[in-house]
């Protein structure tokens, strides 16, 4: 052949290739040397095919999974950031000495020396004394829903009244008892004494 029109490469023991200068590049010696070579180089080319692809599967896999643990991992880390805002802002209040005053007042029923507590029965609007008596008509209906100082102070008498009666009493029932019964109990007690 002519120097213009393309060359003659020789491939193997008596085969010779044909193309032009760009075509024969390696998009060319690739189709020759499948076209030429035995099926075992075919069968190895197709296993290393094969394995590229199980390996980037695998690797594509473990991408997503990984992106899928970093989103929930940070919609953790924010919902922790805000808890952690709301407990330094509960911290915070808690050390205003209104904050703890208005506590005692609303959760325990502390007043000031000289003042009265006034609880209103019946009332429409919801105060603070209204909701602990209505608390104390659900615990007698309940029967396990006193506040937690009442239930100390019911366990601590109920563990130092000892004798048969007492002892009866608390086989038959393993309940705690309605406000209404512990004033009663308390009563006698300072009745008794």
């Amino acid at each position: 052949m002519t120097a213009g029109s393309g060359k003659v490469a020789k491939s193997g023991p008596g085969k010779s290739h044909t193309g032009t200068g760009k075509q024969g590049g390696a998009s060319a010696k690739l189709a020759s040397a499948l076209k030429e070579s035995n099926p075992i180089a075919f069968f190895i080319s197709l296993c290393l095919v094969v394995f590229a692809l199980i390996y980037f599967a695998a690797t594509l896999q473990l991408y997503i999974k990984n992106t899928t643990e970093l989103s929930a991992l940070k919609s953790q880390e924010a919902s922790l950031i805000a808890k952690k805002a709301h407990l330094k802002n509960e911290i915070s209040r808690w050390n205003d000495t209104a904050y703890i005053t208005a506590q005692a007042r609303e959760r325990l029923g502390f007043v000031y020396p000289g003042e009265q507590s006034i609880t209103l029965k019946n009332s429409k609007h919801k105060t603070a004394s209204s909701r602990s008596s209505n608390d104390s008509q659900s615990a007698g209906q309940a029967g396990s829903n006193l506040p937690w100082y009442k239930e100390i102070l019911y366990s601590m008498q109920k563990a130092d009244s000892t004798g048969p009666s007492s002892s009866s009493n608390s086989s038959k029932s393993k309940r705690i008892p309605t406000q209404k019964e512990q004033e009663k109990w308390q009563k006698s007690l300072q009745n008794g004494n």
